[in-house]
């Protein structure tokens, strides 16, 4: 018998969390190397584009795998050489899709 899931349980989400102040240009692969030397299993690393532009920011996405020490993440200050700051992704204020016309991002 094959179950279906519309949703993702709660324990196989990852944990998401944003670096800020890192070069854009920095390899992801370097940051994913880093982040598992102090103790983290890394799931995926993006970095954040400018909605218009498309330019590259200072900051990027990591979805590190559930467990219990990832809260512990905030605290860390130094990586690749560099300080950084690692917060909370911001919930998203605006509309996802207008219910007038239907469009994105207005």
């Amino acid at each position: 018998m094959t179950l279906y899931h519309t949703y993702q349980p709660q324990e196989d989400k990852s944990f998401r969390v944003v670096i800020q102040n890192l070069h854009p240009l920095t390899p992801i692969v370097e940051i994913g190397i880093a982040i598992e030397e102090i103790g983290y299993s890394v799931r995926q690393i993006t970095n954040v584009l400018k909605k218009i532009t498309k330019n590259k920011l200072p900051m990027f996405f990591v979805d590190l795998e559930p467990a219990s020490i990832n809260n512990d993440i905030f605290s860390v200050t130094p990586l690749l050489h560099t300080k950084v700051k690692i917060e909370e992704p911001h919930k998203r204020r605006d509309i996802i899709q207008c219910q007038n016309c239907q469009d994105y991002g207005h």
